[in-house]
């Protein structure tokens, strides 16, 4: 089995959709809205701040798709009906996805 390892400061991330982040209610049928949340799924070896599991919020824009058809290619399997994976820079994360019940002032400081 293969598998994407991100190099550098690159993260691997799973588009999810989100209903509720945090005190973030997003409207139904604010697709694109929903779009801009992942989970973090592997990590390059240059990354500082970001970790597997992750949550976090990028910009639309941001990174590049992986094509399930072009990874098939290279033996490495993505169902595009339940995931979608994307490449991007660790710094085009705009933040982090964190628990409610830890300080504002805490959370940023990891």
């Amino acid at each position: 089995m293969k598998i994407l390892k991100p190099r550098r400061d690159r993260i691997l991330i799973k588009r999810t959709i989100i209903d509720k982040v945090g005190l973030i209610i997003v409207p139904q049928g604010s697709e694109e809205m929903k779009l801009c949340f992942a989970e973090v799924v592997a990590v390059g070896p240059d990354c500082i701040e970001t970790e597997v599991g992750d949550i976090v919020q990028f910009g639309r824009y941001g990174g590049m798709i992986v094509n399930a058809k072009e990874a098939a290619l290279f033996g490495i399997s993505i169902d595009p009906a339940k995931e979608e994976l994307q490449i991007m820079r660790e710094e085009d994360v705009l933040c982090d996805v964190v628990d409610a019940d830890v300080p504002l002032k805490e959370a940023a400081n990891g």
